[in-house]
């Protein structure tokens, strides 16, 4: 692939407002995504063949989605689908693979927009098979007109619950419940911070109005603390939750289920940003590890932006709008455009955003998962999937010398297999942080290495095509 002047990856919200910016400034942008639809999650498009009316779950955001994607293609920027960028390197360089081929591209810029994923809550039974995250039943229902199940239970905190349950019944799923960890008191008391946002409050009120017209129950200060079945899942225990979130003993009742979705929130994917070397702190209020930003969402790696959840969650709006400003100063400091050209853009971009940020800041700080969630993890509860390690090895294991998460991770291998902790590493850095009594940050985070996601051999062979020759040896 012949290097653009501006490489962005990630194809949703922040990916195309930043490719839009660029583009739009006369530099050259390719837009890189691991998926083989463009939109993201928030723009999810159907796939090919899949008809659905106006109100449909199926097109809920992907005619905006499509119009923005039009736009951005129209300024010149290239989507490129199931090319996944697994490693970066000092010079600025990046390896991806497309078509089961390596290649290796040397952008001048790099715009972060890889979105964020789920956090992971840890109970006795979470990993038996129908247990999912609401993401996935949403991306089942939207990209696929797939059901996530027969008998869905929603389990978790925010409003992307309510979301994915209504969009799962107006497909026609049968959802049995919606179970929200925070008491209704709380929701209550925290409402006059969402004053104002009455677009958002009136699509949380289509959601519940849905939900109530197929009879789903609403039910706050419970979740789920026990999923069993044999070999799937086929009954879920829930319980009573205090202020804390720890289950009040005697609460608890057993309910049928086949399909148990979680949603507890998101966790910024910052693994790119990490192998580039970009500097991060720990704001558990914008999800936890984020990479240190200026106000031009450029990171401490000069020429390398990040916009997005990768930046912090904020949702699809805030996302955009940093994708726009990534996209301005990219261009700017390649000097496409000047300050002057451009001003009015930025300025209105970071004027939309601020209002953003300030009630993405709000919407967590009041669905924030409390700590007494932690309480349901035993020593024989899974954290590591894919190595399949428990929290009593890791806490055993944990010796003197072995105090940070990547410590931790060598002496266990949590963390070592196919996800390279995408879902173990928060929850690990949790439950380690309270056995020690040391805060999050303290513990830092595991050590990232390419390749960032599976490859193959082969495809690790054909890179000897790609890169320079070595210098020649000097004999002397």
């Amino acid at each position: 692939m012949n290097a653009p002047e501006v490489v962005v990856v990630g194809a949703g919200p922040a990916g195309i407002g930043a490719a839009l910016e660029a583009a739009r400034a006369g530099a050259s942008v390719v837009v890189l995504d691991e998926y083989p639809g463009t939109g993201g999650q928030y723009y999810r498009q159907p796939a090919p063949g899949l008809e659905a009316s106006s109100d449909s779950p199926l097109i809920e955001h992907a005619p905006d989605g499509l119009a923005r994607i039009r736009e951005a293609q129209a300024t010149g920027v290239e989507f490129c689908q199931d090319v996944l960028v697994w490693g970066a390197f000092p010079d600025g360089s990046l390896t991806i693979l497309a078509a089961g081929k390596a290649d290796v591209i040397k952008p001048l810029k790099v715009i972060i927009a890889t979105g964020g994923y789920e956090r992971a809550v840890a109970f006795p039974g979470w990993t038996l098979p129908g247990v999912i995250t609401a993401g996935a039943a949403q991306a089942l229902v939207k990209g696929q007109g797939i059901l996530p199940g027969r008998r869905i239970l929603m389990a978790g905190t925010g409003p992307l619950q309510m979301a994915v349950a209504a969009q799962v019944v107006q497909a026609g799923g049968q959802v049995i419940g919606v179970l929200e960890a925070n008491p209704f008191g709380h929701l209550l008391r925290s409402g006059p911070r969402f004053w104002g946002q009455w677009a958002r409050l009136q699509e949380g009120y289509r959601y519940w109005r849905t939900l109530r017209s197929k009879g789903v129950p609403l039910t706050f200060g419970r979740t789920v603390v026990r999923a069993i079945g044999t070999p799937t899942l086929s009954r879920v225990v829930t319980a009573g939750l205090d202020a804390d979130w720890r289950p009040i003993p005697g609460t608890e009742a057993e309910v049928d289920v086949d399909t148990l979705c979680l949603g507890f929130g998101l966790v910024p994917n910052t693994k790119l940003a990490r192998l580039m070397g970009c500097d991060l702190v720990h704001d558990p209020c914008r999800g936890g590890l984020v990479p240190v930003l200026t106000d031009g969402m450029e990171t401490s790696r000069p020429g390398v932006f990040v916009a997005g959840e990768a930046a912090g969650v904020a949702g699809a709006k805030a996302a955009e709008y940093q994708g726009r400003i990534a996209g301005i100063n990219a261009a700017r400091q390649m000097g496409k455009v000047t300050s002057t050209e451009t001003e009015g853009r930025l300025q209105a971009a970071r004027r939309h955003l601020g209002k953003e940020l300030c009630f993405a800041r709000a919407l967590n700080e009041v669905f924030a998962v409390k700590p007494g969630i932690l309480d349901l993890v035993t020593d024989e509860t899974v954290i590591c999937r894919c190595e399949e390690i428990a929290w009593g090895r890791l806490r055993r294991e944990r010796s003197e010398w072995a105090t940070t998460l990547d410590a931790v991770r060598s002496v266990t291998r949590a963390g070592f297999g196919l996800c390279q902790g995408t879902i173990c590493e928060p929850l690990a850095a949790e439950l380690l942080a309270r056995e020690t009594a040391k805060p999050v940050a303290d513990l830092g985070s595991y050590h990232i290495r390419p390749p960032l996601k599976p490859i193959t051999v082969g495809a690790l062979a054909d890179l000897s095509a790609c890169l320079p020759p070595p210098p020649k040896r000097m004999d002397h």
